[in-house]
């Protein structure tokens, strides 16, 4: 039978019991460690394990007061609520709009393309003919030509 181990992530040394890992891990720390009782996580500050356990849970305790939608952290609400403010960033070719500068210039990219592949299906754009073709079977069922030609006869493929 297949028991797990645990690593010290500081010096690799390896434990068949967690208990044993937090044990040694308090060599490395000096002071007592948090394990995450949900997961194999340990951590050597109680805000820290408090943070991490966040992640374990289902709850979205921080709700934004403009649209009504939750996340599990206040970081994530606070990034969200720049859509509503008047400095967004949008996008003069399509109207998408984004809450960074960064994240408008990666879309802008998507604009300046030669060599995009849409599909006439869904909308959907790929950078590379191939990805396209696999994406045709999820509305045909079996692999197409986007160009709608025998292979034989289409210049794309």
């Amino acid at each position: 039978m297949w028991n797990k181990l645990y690593r010290c992530d500081h010096c690799g040394k390896i434990y068949k019991q967690k208990q044993a890992l937090i044990r040694h891990l308090r060599s490395h720390t000096g002071h007592e460690v948090c394990p995450c009782d949900q997961c194999d996580k340990v951590f050597t500050t109680y805000q820290h394990l408090k943070y991490h356990q966040i992640s374990h849970s289902s709850e979205r305790p921080h709700k934004c007061d403009t649209c009504g939608k939750s996340y599990k952290y206040k970081s994530q609400l606070h990034l969200h609520q720049r859509v509503h403010e008047k400095n967004v960033f949008r996008c003069e070719q399509c109207g998408k709009t984004f809450t960074l500068r960064s994240y408008l210039t990666r879309h802008m990219k998507t604009h300046s393309r030669s060599e995009l592949y849409h599909c006439d299906h869904c909308g959907k754009i790929y950078k590379h003919k191939r990805f396209l073709i696999i994406h045709l079977r999820s509305h045909t069922g079996h692999e197409v030509c986007p160009c709608d030609q025998s292979w034989e006869n289409c210049e794309l493929c």
